[in-house]
């Protein structure tokens, strides 16, 4: 077989929708069915889909004023908000590329990433005032900062308040030339850990195709209620921003990892669905009074970032009473590869059984060609046992690194990206 791909009752055909789409489509879609359901809880605020779409195009319009234009970078360092969630949709409304910055970074690795990216305008939270007053020392040049909260800040360079900006601003969508589902909408950067990070390119048909994969895998619906632990700044969160809004689904947000927080955040909101890294499930199944909890509307955790073993899923699924779904992808992939969702013929195997798949890396998302190969390009056996390099193809993966060709050619070999994780398949598809 000259690939694993692992085929749906929704085919190819289904993500077709992606053609030609936008992430400015998505919005579109959920004003035009949900206008008047309420979308995004941020905290104390509560905003339907018709009021959260505009404030999206008041701050599109507002960055169209700044001087910011298609193919121009824009930057945010925030905790996850409604102001987050609006960026993401803003910034594509004009045809900008949003890059979103790991607030745990260090100045002067910020300060790399923003000379490299490009940006111009940088929306920051009054929280991390601290850390951009300290970039100018490294020769970052931003023509605006956009500073949201309520704390008031000196900052060397022009300011303005979030909220005061948006609120001078015209609340339909600003005229922009087309926005082509090649254009780049996004540009996450690599930790950098063998070197200088790298800015992973991400278009408008990546997150779009991304987004249906993960409509049609997951079943989720206007009925589902996402609430995003995991920073908005990573993919492992950032990619259902655009699945839950396409079909009119409810955004909760939560700034900070707080496990009796996020308990009580869960049950008051009625929360559906959620991915978070093990490291968070396992401080939530033990956090004290957690068995005293209303978990009943949740329906599937997924989790991916690192290994997890079958006894911790068992805790996980007895725990919240849901189904678990491991995931494994990159920030270069949009980002899931794999889901260790069951197929059928599994369902009747022994719950131990089960629960040794449940914890596997998993088979092929939806729409994504995968193969396990040996040095020589060879596939490796569907045995379990024989390790060889992941290597994927798909409307899924980047078309490259942001000025950085030699990085690309590097990665991507006649179409495939080439991971560098080492895996084994066994003969049901599912990589580990």
């Amino acid at each position: 077989m000259a690939f694993v791909v692992f085929a749906l009752k929704v085919t190819r055909q289904h993500l077709s929708e992606a053609e030609g789409m936008n992430i400015p489509f998505i919005l579109e879609k959920a004003v035009s069915l949900y206008e008047n359901k309420e979308g995004v809880v941020s905290e104390h605020k509560r905003f339907t889909y018709g009021q959260f779409a505009e404030r999206v195009f008041r701050l599109a319009n507002l960055f169209k004023e700044m001087g910011v234009g298609q193919g121009d970078c824009i930057a945010i360092l925030h905790q996850n908000s409604h102001e987050f969630l609006e960026t993401y949709f803003a910034a594509a409304q004009i045809g900008a590329i949003l890059n979103p910055l790991n607030f745990r970074l260090s100045p002067a690795e910020l300060a790399f990433i923003l000379k490299d990216s490009g940006a111009s305008v940088l929306i920051v939270a009054s929280r991390f005032s601290d850390t951009v007053a300290a970039l100018p020392k490294h020769k970052v040049a931003l023509t605006k900062v956009i500073l949201t909260g309520n704390q008031k800040r000196e900052l060397p360079y022009r300011t303005l308040a979030y909220e005061e900006g948006i609120q001078g601003q015209i609340s339909t969508p600003p005229s922009v030339p087309q926005i082509d589902d090649d254009h780049i909408a996004h540009l996450y950067y690599t930790s950098g850990t063998t070197g200088r990070p790298k800015g992973v390119m991400l278009s408008h048909k990546n997150v779009c195709t991304h987004a249906l994969a993960a409509i049609a895998e997951l079943g989720i619906r206007d009925t589902d209620i996402w609430v995003h632990v995991a920073p908005l700044f990573h993919l492992a969160d950032a990619w259902a921003t655009f699945a839950l809004t396409w079909v009119g689904g409810r955004h909760v947000t939560v700034p900070e990892f707080k496990p009796e927080a996020i308990l009580a955040t869960m049950e008051r909101e009625r929360v559906t669905i959620t991915n978070m890294i093990p490291t968070m499930l396992n401080l939530l199944v033990n956090t004290p009074g957690v068995e005293g909890y209303d978990f009943s509307s949740l329906r599937v955790l997924l989790s991916g970032g690192a290994p997890i073993a079958p006894d911790v899923v068992r805790r996980i699924i007895e725990t919240f009473r849901c189904d678990y779904i491991q995931t494994y992808g990159m920030t270069e992939t949009s980002p899931y590869l794999t889901l260790s969702k069951l197929k059928e013929n599994l369902l009747s195997l022994p719950e131990e059984e089960q629960f040794n798949y449940k914890a596997k890396t998993g088979r092929p998302f939806l729409g994504v060609l995968l193969k396990v190969v040996r040095k020589d390009g060879r596939e490796v056996a569907p045995d379990g046992k024989e390790v060889g390099e992941i290597v994927v193809k798909g409307d899924i993966v980047t078309p490259g690194y942001w000025n950085n060709p030699e990085e690309t050619a590097k990665a991507i070999k006649d179409g495939w990206l080439h991971t560098g994780d080492m895996a084994v398949l066994d003969k049901e598809g599912y990589v580990n």
